[in-house]
């Protein structure tokens, strides 16, 4: 019986030996949690873009798809009608780019620079030092020569105290319908260009994981500063010309109104009303058109832009032109 009464006494003892090794393996988890660094996926990036047919919103996605293994990417179009952002919409850009940890800026050049619309809304609604300690980068798609974009985009964000780290273009279909190719074509996006874009998203990824990460430079092309201190929206709408709406065909979907960046477009008991003194020329209203009912002189005989891209295996230099009756090959299915 005191044999039996020492092993009863013996079994707590036993027990919390046996406890001891069970507890500390629950616990490694929980101190191995609290000891992990935190991954970049935790922070976000904002990428803003201005885009009116669709090109640069393109190459916006493919970097935002290239970073989001690592990062929440945020993407915000500042493509807005004639009334310009609402006050709900300015709030959560500016919050979004408050908590971000960096922020990109793209679009298309236009006459060599920068599109106003997008000029206008860094300049009034994105403050002083609001990029103050966030690392940057810019972006842009171009038909021709970039000019002077990249490096009005960089400057529009070191202003606001941001470091850019940096910078990208590629070429696009060409969307000033004027110059586009002669009815019965049109240009299409080739996948040497988009893979550029992809490319340029991994190298970002890798940028913004460092926080040591270097700034870099943003300079014009040679052309850019030569003719985009000529070139103004004045010229290119005169290049248009007045715009005439082919009563005919319109639906009266009211795109081309609610869509003018410039507010040129109104509606009237007669009809769609075209101001040629507000119109800065961006063939948006004729691209955006879903029946084709909007052109001028300059544009009649072209075709409209696309608005969605499709992407060609076989565009060794990104752009491509082929004829409407002739069908894409099967192997492009996949990339569009």
């Amino acid at each position: 019986e005191k044999e039996k009464e020492k092993e009863k006494e013996k079994e707590p003892e036993q027990a919390a030996a046996t406890a001891e090794p069970e507890a500390a393996a629950t616990k490694e988890p929980e101190q191995a949690a609290t000891t992990e660094e935190p991954t970049a996926r935790t922070q976000s990036v904002v990428i803003m873009y201005y885009s009116l047919t669709g090109n640069t919103a393109h190459v916006a996605s493919l970097i935002q798809h290239a970073l989001e293994p690592n990062f929440a990417v945020r993407l915000f179009n500042l493509t807005f009608g004639a009334a310009g952002p609402t006050s709900e919409q300015v709030e959560d850009i500016l919050g979004a780019i408050k908590n971000a940890t960096a922020v990109g800026l793209g679009g298309f050049t236009w006459g060599f620079h920068e599109p106003s619309p997008l000029r206008d809304f860094i300049a009034r609604h994105v403050p002083a030092n609001s990029l103050a300690g966030k690392r940057c980068f810019v972006f842009g798609t171009a038909g021709g020569d970039v000019g002077k974009l990249l490096s009005n985009l960089a400057s529009l964000l070191s202003k606001r105290g941001a470091t850019i780290v940096a910078s990208f273009w590629c070429r696009a279909p060409g969307n000033y319908t004027c110059w586009c190719p002669a009815k019965g074509k049109h240009q299409v996006w080739g996948s040497a260009e988009r893979d550029k874009a992809t490319q340029f998203g991994a190298r970002l990824r890798d940028v913004l994981a460092n926080p040591k990460a270097n700034s870099v430079s943003v300079w014009g092309s040679v052309p850019g500063v030569l003719f985009g201190w000529a070139v103004s929206d004045s010229m290119t709408s005169k290049i248009l010309g007045p715009i005439t709406v082919d009563a005919s065909k319109c639906v009266h979907c009211h795109k081309c109104v609610q869509n003018c960046p410039f507010g040129a477009l109104s509606e009237s008991d007669s009809g769609i009303t075209f101001n040629a003194k507000k119109c800065a020329g961006c063939c948006r209203c004729i691209n955006n058109c879903p029946v084709n009912a909007i052109n001028s002189r300059a544009t009649a005989p072209k075709t409209p832009y696309l608005c969605t891209p499709a992407v060609f295996a076989d565009g060794k230099f990104g752009i491509k032109i082929v004829n409407d009756e002739k069908p894409a090959d099967k192997d492009d299915k996949g990339d569009k």
